[in-house]
């Protein structure tokens, strides 16, 4: 029999697991909309950066308060130096090649990401809990650690939007991701936005990251996190921020359905049903908009 679970624990369990998802599908998102590239190295990069935020954390004796903090700091600065070097390498080296070798070169660093894990911490399994203890709400028991990781992670997003809907460079950005040519004619500074937009996306890969560390383990397989990232962008439409978020809940929802009625392993399933319902019947998402090309 299926064991009952309250609903508001029920809730922070997906929401959780969406926050994190939402994260990993609007660092997708806002890379796509800039340059047109998929990135499909987020998941690869998160778990360097929570290897990474776990290693300086817990090697500090007694792991004080600043502990995780400096971790994370530390997460986030090798996602700075990651965000730059694939910027340079798929903007600048092989810029001219096409929107598909930059995608394919997404995949290419993955694939260094993950044998540096694996040479550094030998698929070693870690976690990293960002806070302990629970509350009682309502006759629930809530975990402080899945409040955490929702407030981590939907800090992070809503920084992302305030940036992109608020700034300058939010403008720079939307002006690049409607136009590139007539951006750069009216003075758009192109490759700072480029720039600026893997800087964004490794950020949020980051935190995505570490709070998959928090809320579960992080080892090599915890790369599945960027997949469900890539398929929440898809289902949102690719170029809706707010379309990727929903993505993700609905991801989020749908796994945590199968886990609590079926088994965990099936979960894994959902965002491959999921992909293949949204080709199959809108594939342009949720909230996207279907492309047309007229001759005239």
């Amino acid at each position: 029999m299926t064991q009952l679970v309250h609903p508001l624990a029920f809730l922070a369990t997906v929401g959780a697991t969406a926050s994190t998802y939402a994260a990993v599908a609007v660092a997708i998102v806002v890379v796509y909309r800039s340059n047109r590239v998929l990135m499909f190295h987020a998941g690869e990069l998160g778990i360097v950066c929570a290897y990474l935020a776990a290693t300086v954390a817990l090697g500090v004796d007694g792991m004080p308060a600043w502990a995780l903090p400096l971790g994370l700091l530390a997460a986030l600065s090798f996602a700075a130096v990651a965000g730059m070097g694939t910027h340079l390498l798929i903007d600048r080296a092989a810029g001219r090649l096409g929107h598909f070798v930059g995608t394919v070169l997404t995949i290419a660093v993955g694939i260094v990401l993950l044998g540096v894990a694996s040479m550094i911490w030998s698929g070693e399994v870690i976690r990293l809990p960002l806070m302990s203890g629970s509350w009682q709400v309502g006759g629930a028991t809530l975990t402080v650690n899945s409040i955490a990781a929702i407030a981590l992670n939907g800090v992070a997003i809503a920084l992302v939007l305030v940036l992109i809907h608020r700034s300058r460079l939010g403008i720079d950005m939307r002006a690049v991701a409607d136009n590139e040519t007539l951006a750069m004619l009216r003075g758009v500074k192109v490759k700072r936005v480029l720039a600026a937009a893997w800087l964004i996306a490794s950020a949020l890969s980051a935190v995505a990251g570490i709070t998959t560390a928090a809320l579960s383990t992080v080892s090599m397989e915890a790369a599945v996190v960027g997949i469900s990232g890539i398929v929440a962008a898809i289902l949102g439409g690719m170029t809706s921020l707010v379309g990727a978020i929903l993505g993700a809940i609905l991801i989020a929802l749908g796994q945590a359905v199968v886990v609590l009625f079926f088994e965990p392993r099936y979960s894994q399933v959902v965002p491959v049903l999921a992909l293949l319902v949204v080709l199959m019947f809108r594939p342009f998402g949720l909230i996207g908009r279907a492309e047309t090309i007229t001759r005239v």
